[in-house]
């Protein structure tokens, strides 16, 4: 989109694993004026902010981070869903939940497992929410 001018003049900041484009900003590697290192500086700290909130996204929503089993309009979906109850618990003020370096590993562990199916084998959307519900139930 960004390419057919969709956007007009819009562009995407991205690490130095990407080249140049009219569309697409990475840093500088090699600095050589004294703009381009402050352009980086710029750069990162605008691509951190951003980052710190995927962060947060995925603390919140192991999902996020683990490969969704999902077709990929779904995953749109379920991504776009996550960003709205995000900011749905932000305006109300809710607490970030505590922290758990280990939800990762488990959720991962059961997919593997075939302890959390797929939403098309239990039947629906609501029979895998039960799923979930009920696996992190047991976790307690």
């Amino acid at each position: 989109m960004l390419e057919r001018g969709d956007f007009r003049n819009g562009v995407v900041i991205s690490d130095s694993g990407y080249g140049p484009s009219s569309h697409l900003l990475p840093p500088f590697r090699n600095p050589a004026t004294p703009a381009e290192p402050l352009y980086n500086e710029a750069l990162i700290r605008t691509r951190n902010t951003v980052e710190r909130q995927y962060g947060v996204w995925k603390a919140c929503f192991p999902d996020l981070e683990l490969a969704m089993r999902l077709q990929l309009e779904n995953v749109q979906a379920v991504t776009v869903a996550c960003a709205v109850l995000h900011n749905i618990a932000t305006d109300s003020n809710e607490p970030e939940p505590p922290a758990d370096p280990d939800v990762h590993v488990r959720v991962a562990r059961a997919l593997e497992d075939g302890e959390i199916p797929l939403v098309q084998e239990v039947g629906g959307p609501e029979a895998a929410r039960q799923t979930f519900v009920q696996y992190f139930d047991d976790l307690r």
